[in-house]
């Protein structure tokens, strides 16, 4: 399984080059270290996911992330959603139809108030000629609130449904413990479509001098996207960890590009 690790943008230049799937947030793109990295691992043949902020906590307008998406060089553009709200993202994603690009790829995040509900959210993804645009379902950690294997109980029912023969899959951040991802890649190494995980994970608990194990979590803390020290050490041996967990490698192809598809 392919896996976007999120660092604060003073950890990029050291280990940035860790994969080469990355998702990137538009509230960092102000910072010309951030841009620039991006900018750079895209021209050499990295895919690029632009998340939209929501679970950031941000709202961007489509303007800005249209001015992002092509000033970092992206590739797929994750279309706004509401937080644990079916109904109002399905109608954002109604709405975005009008502003797709065919140079973009885009991710509909399937979200809900409960298991059944994000069902219903896919379904209609993978149905509704209307989101015909879409080539990507993102599912959320949240999820898991419902569920302690919630994202498992859906991976099933995609690939039960075969609609990973027809979409691909992102987990949208690592959940609760850490090591769910060890579950998950059995299905991104067995079935195509599902192909990829982001967290920050293995980078913040190495600020917090935590080694992951099968049990590990904690939040990630508020002033993340600010630490600028780490104990290599220990981030090595988690992202090693994690990576394992997640039977990542650096060799598997990447998604198809855009430009790839004419």
């Amino acid at each position: 399984m392919h896996v976007a690790l999120i660092f604060p943008p003073a950890l990029l230049k050291k280990y940035g080059e860790t994969t080469r799937y990355h998702l990137v947030l538009p509230h960092l793109y102000p910072q010309r270290r951030y841009k620039d990295f991006y900018r750079e691992r895209s021209e050499t043949g990295d895919y690029i996911i632009l998340d939209n902020g929501a679970a950031e906590g941000f709202k961007f307008g489509l303007t800005h992330l249209y001015q992002v998406a092509q000033d970092m060089g992206v590739h797929e553009i994750v279309v706004p959603d509401t937080l644990g709200d079916m109904n109002d993202t399905i109608a954002k994603g109604l709405a975005f139809t009008r502003y797709t690009r065919g140079e973009y790829r885009y991710m509909a995040v399937a979200q809900g108030q409960s298991i059944k509900e994000i069902m219903q959210c896919i379904d209609m993804y993978a149905t509704d000629a209307k989101f015909a645009y879409v080539t990507t379902v993102g599912i959320p950690r949240l999820i898991n609130i419902f569920d302690p294997i919630g994202r498992i109980k859906i991976t099933e029912f995609i690939i039960e449904k075969g609609y990973n023969r027809a979409l691909e899959f992102h987990y949208l951040g690592a959940s609760a413990p850490f090591n769910e991802v060890k579950q998950l890649a059995v299905y991104g190494m067995s079935e195509e479509g599902i192909r990829g995980i982001d967290t920050s994970g293995p980078i913040y608990m190495s600020q917090k001098k935590y080694l992951i194990d099968e049990d590990s979590y904690v939040q990630r803390p508020k002033n993340y996207f600010k630490m600028t020290k780490v104990d290599s050490d220990i981030l090595e041996y988690n992202i090693d960890t994690y990576l394992n967990w997640a039977m990542y490698s650096r060799s598997a192809p990447i998604p198809t590009r855009p430009q790839d598809d004419h």
